[in-house]
C-alpha cells in the first residue's frame, strides 16, 4: 500500500506523518492487499484566522480500479484525520463488500 500524504497551510511533521500512517494502518490495513495507493491531503483551510477549518482528505485507489474518498474535518488536525481515516475503513469494506457480491453472483449465474 503506497501511501502519498501533503499539506496545505499545515506543517507535516514527522509526528503528524506517523499518526496519519497509524490511523490509516489501523482503519485499513485488513485490506492493504486490495489497496494499490493511499493519497491524503492535510489543509487548514481558513489559515491563521482559527476556527473549525482543519481538513482531512483521503482518497484510496484499490487494486480492481475503483476508488474511495473521504474527509473529515475538525478545529484540530488530529481529529480531522481520526474521521476521515474512520470514514475511509468504512468507504473501503462496503466497497469490497459489494465487489466480492457482485463477482459471486456473477460466478451464480453462469
Amino acid at each position: 500500500m503506497e501511501l502519498d500524504i501533503r499539506g496545505r497551510n499545515v506543517s507535516l511533521t514527522d509526528p503528524l506523518a506517523h499518526l496519519v500512517r497509524r490511523r490509516l494502518d489501523f482503519a485499513l490495513g485488513r485490506h492493504a492487499s486490495e489497496i494499490r495507493r493511499v493519497e491524503v491531503k492535510l489543509a487548514d483551510v481558513n489559515g491563521p484566522r482559527g476556527g473549525v477549518d482543519k481538513e482531512c482528505r483521503v482518497e484510496v485507489v484499490l487494486s480492481h480500479g475503483g476508488s474511495v474518498a473521504a474527509h473529515g474535518i475538525d478545529e484540530h488536525v488530529r481529529n480531522a484525520i481520526d474521521r476521515a481515516a474512520h470514514r475511509a475503513g468504512r468507504r473501503v469494506n462496503r466497497k469490497l463488500a459489494r465487489v466480492a457480491n457482485s463477482r459471486r453472483g456473477e460466478r451464480l449465474s453462469a
